[in-house]
């Protein structure tokens, strides 16, 4: 039965087309936001702010020897914070070629008006099986104020 070795979300990376090698930019463990109610709350957002996040979400199983060649199926999911409803960003079936399976899916994450955890999850099953398994990772949600300094 093949094993999760990591589940990371990241602002964006690379892939090193010679050695296949994987760099991850901008590790995600907390997302800020604030609510923009009026013209003078938007004046004080800095200049790189946008409504959403862009999300790259870098998956990596690995099977036995014997389960290579055999078909397995994936998605990758997210809910936030108020809305528990499992939104598929990724899907697919895919063989075992070598030991180690990577999945790299990137998407735009939503905009956000309430405080909690984004849980995003990465999870594959042999096609025709019924019963997911699953890898997840958790990112915080702060609410701030326009007018205080987020915490570090």
């Amino acid at each position: 039965m093949p094993q999760g070795v990591y589940i990371i979300c990241s602002e964006s990376g690379a892939i090193d087309r010679r050695t296949n090698a994987i760099s991850i930019f901008g590790v995600i463990d907390t997302i800020r936001f604030a609510s923009v109610s009026e013209v003078s709350d938007a004046k004080n957002l800095p200049g790189v702010s946008k409504p959403w996040i862009d999300i790259r979400t870098t998956a990596v199983w690995r099977c036995e020897e014997d389960e290579l060649g055999e078909a397995y199926e994936h998605q990758t999911t997210f809910s936030i914070p108020g809305d528990e409803h499992k939104r598929i960003v990724g899907e697919g079936s895919f063989v075992f070629k070598t030991p180690l399976h990577r999945f790299v899916i990137d998407f735009g994450g939503p905009v956000f008006n309430q405080a909690g955890v984004i849980r995003i999850e990465n999870r594959i099953r042999k096609l025709g099986d019924d019963d997911w398994q699953e890898m997840a990772y958790e990112i915080r949600v702060e609410k701030i104020s326009l007018s205080e300094k987020p915490s570090t």
